[in-house]
């Protein structure tokens, strides 16, 4: 789920995802976009598909690159700062 890739991504970690039900097809469909893992599109994947996949990931610069630039991004964010600035404009705009 979302919370499990913000965590892997928070310290660098590629990902290799599998899921099509809830928010997994969304979450993995980032991931695949953004390069930071692999998506493979099922939500029953084949234990060579996820070896492969594993393998894939486990070997390639480019994905641990990615991860590494997301760990970057996350960690120059304060959300809850964030997240209560953007509820106090709110509250002000619509008095």
């Amino acid at each position: 789920g979302f919370n499990g890739v913000m965590t892997a991504l928070s310290h660098g970690v590629p990902i290799v995802v599998a899921g099509q039900t809830e928010d997994k097809a969304e979450v993995s469909a980032r991931i695949q976009y953004f390069g930071v893992g692999i998506n493979l599109n099922t939500s029953t994947p084949s234990i060579s598909q996820i070896k492969e996949a594993t393998l894939n990931v486990l070997g390639s610069e480019t994905y641990h690159s990615r991860a590494k630039l997301m760990q970057e991004k996350i960690s120059e964010k304060n959300a809850v700062e964030e997240a209560c600035q953007l509820i106090q404009e709110c509250c002000q705009s619509s008095s």
